[in-house]
């Protein structure tokens, strides 16, 4: 993806978020890379630049263990006390593109399979956004209905199948969107 920004001649950054794999907590090399790298942020409350994402890197589903930290204290933290083989800290997009204000992520669906040695990849052509509860804002970055998209989380929220039953919206739905 980041070549294909690049020979598009655009910060592929603007796009994708800057991510590090850590395997070993805080010694992990990868660790103190990204330290390194995001020693020119301030970490301040005040910036949509200093926020980042924390998922574990393995053993996780339904939301466990993702949180959004703008500290770098915060982030040290969560991994020093929250024993996971890995973790992956990726750089929250402070400018996504949004349906109705609120934040999606797109589900879609493949098969692949290797028989005798030879692979085949199926895909199929359906599938579906899955929405928040609540409009995008930046200044709350604790609340999960807000920033994470995840049904097992979306489905505790007050606001949950107001907008769209079950947070769900088709591709159709999500075409005409855009279109407008």
């Amino acid at each position: 993806m980041a070549k294909y920004y690049t020979n598009l001649n655009k910060n592929p950054w603007k796009f994708l978020p800057k991510t590090f794999l850590i395997k070993n907590g805080l010694s992990d090399p990868t660790f103190l890379n990204f330290i390194t790298e995001t020693q020119n942020c301030t970490f301040s409350k005040s910036s949509a630049d200093n926020i980042w994402i924390i998922k574990p890197g393995e053993h996780s589903n339904r939301g466990k263990g993702i949180r959004v930290w703008e500290t770098l204290d915060q982030i040290k933290h969560y991994i020093k006390y929250n024993p996971r083989k890995s973790y992956i800290i990726q750089k929250y997009l402070s400018e996504p593109l949004l349906y109705n204000n609120r934040k999606f992520d797109i589900r879609c669906f493949g098969l692949f399979i290797s028989i005798n040695g030879i692979k085949k990849g199926y895909f199929y052509n359906g599938g579906y956004l899955r929405t928040s509860s609540e409009e995008f804002d930046l200044s709350d970055i604790h609340n999960r209905d807000i920033h994470l998209t995840n049904d097992a989380i979306q489905s505790n929220g007050e606001n949950y199948g107001k907008y769209e039953n079950w947070n769900k919206l088709s591709f159709s739905d999500f075409e005409k969107y855009l279109k407008k």
